[in-house]
């Protein structure tokens, strides 16, 4: 399956944009997990996103190791969209260590098609942007994916920069 990789300056100026389709009523927020002490703060909602599963220890290790991140969009007391903040290294193509890698990228089927997606990934960027310790942003996504494609577009990656034949379960 061929990938599509997307990546802008991390000192692009991208701001949320209300016209952007969010059928909510103002009150999702995004927040970014980063720590053992966020981890604490927002234990329910995880266990009830990943439910006591191995991909919730495998992203609780990931978490701890501080190499990784992930962000919540969280909206009626639920995760509608997360996505995996990567830094320094992805396992698929290379990076720069000063860049930071945003995937796989997560929506509730709930909640699809309903903006939650693209509120979650920009409010990712200016995070990211704000930080001001990465180089570039990247984003990937499968070559059938269009909805992401779309959601990526509407986040000010442009088109994609290049490609790469995915093989699962191998990496660089």
């Amino acid at each position: 399956m061929q990938q599509f990789i997307y990546h802008i300056n991390a000192s692009l100026n991208v701001e949320y944009s209300p016209t952007v389709n969010i059928e909510r009523d103002d009150n999702a927020c995004f927040k970014v997990i980063s720590s053992p002490c966020s981890v604490l703060k927002n234990i329910f909602l995880l266990i009830k996103r990943y439910k006591l599963s191995v991909e919730l220890v495998k992203l609780l290790i990931k978490l701890i190791t501080k190499r990784n991140a992930l962000y919540i969009v969280i909206f009626n007391n639920t995760i509608t969209s997360d996505g995996l903040l990567s830094f320094g290294k992805c396992n698929h193509y290379p990076v720069d260590e000063s860049d930071s890698i945003i995937g796989p990228v997560y929506t509730d089927n709930n909640y699809r098609g309903k903006g939650f997606a693209t509120f979650g990934l920009i409010s990712c960027v200016n995070y990211l942007r704000k930080r001001q310790c990465y180089s570039k942003i990247y984003i990937d996504t499968r070559e059938d994916n269009i909805a992401m494609m779309k959601v990526i577009l509407k986040s000010a990656f442009g088109e994609a920069k290049s490609s790469y034949q995915r093989v699962p379960n191998q990496k660089l």
